[in-house]
């Protein structure tokens, strides 16, 4: 099955519309998808918190792909009915893709990659970044520190957002 896997995630990572490196800085940002799990983003206060602080129009595409009906009820969830046999994204999950383009795409997910990087891969953005490229689907990334939590990140790929001058 892990053969099958790849090549389903290799295609559809594929697949991409390749147009080279785009680079956004944060100050010219309006518009974010933002891609996480349950795993890895615990705590809700904390993530409204950075929402709030960003002072940005923020999509969350929420990652709780191991229950049958997510607690959270006010991002846009993606649970087990949005999950194909080998684990990724399914037509149903295609259907709640917000069908707008973002300025910035940020992959957060770091505990469901394989379904995160084709998720990310079906939103629309100039720019997308994040910790892991599974096939070059990403325009930035910006490694994840030994142990570094959710909210540490965030305010570190942001500092470098804030870094790029155009």
């Amino acid at each position: 099955m892990g053969f099958f896997k790849e090549l389903i995630i290799t295609t559809r990572l594929r697949n991409s519309e390749a147009g080279g490196r785009n680079f956004l800085p944060w100050d010219k940002t309006k518009t974010v998808a933002l891609i996480l799990d349950s795993k890895t983003a615990s705590n809700k206060n904390l993530i409204d918190k950075f929402i709030y602080e960003a002072d940005k129009l923020i999509d969350v595409y929420y990652l709780d792909i191991h229950v049958k009906d997510s607690a959270i009820k006010n991002f846009i969830t993606f649970t087990k009915q949005e999950k194909s046999f080998f684990g990724l994204p399914n037509n149903k999950a295609s259907a709640k893709i917000v069908k707008k383009k973002y300025d910035l795409l940020i992959n957060a997910s770091f505990s469901e990659m394989d379904y995160s990087s084709v998720l990310s891969n079906s939103i629309k953005a100039t720019c997308k970044c994040g910790f892991e490229s599974r096939a070059d689907e990403l325009d930035m990334v910006v490694k994840r520190k030994e142990g570094q939590d959710l909210m540490k990140y965030l305010d570190e790929l942001v500092n470098y957002l804030k870094m790029i001058r155009n």
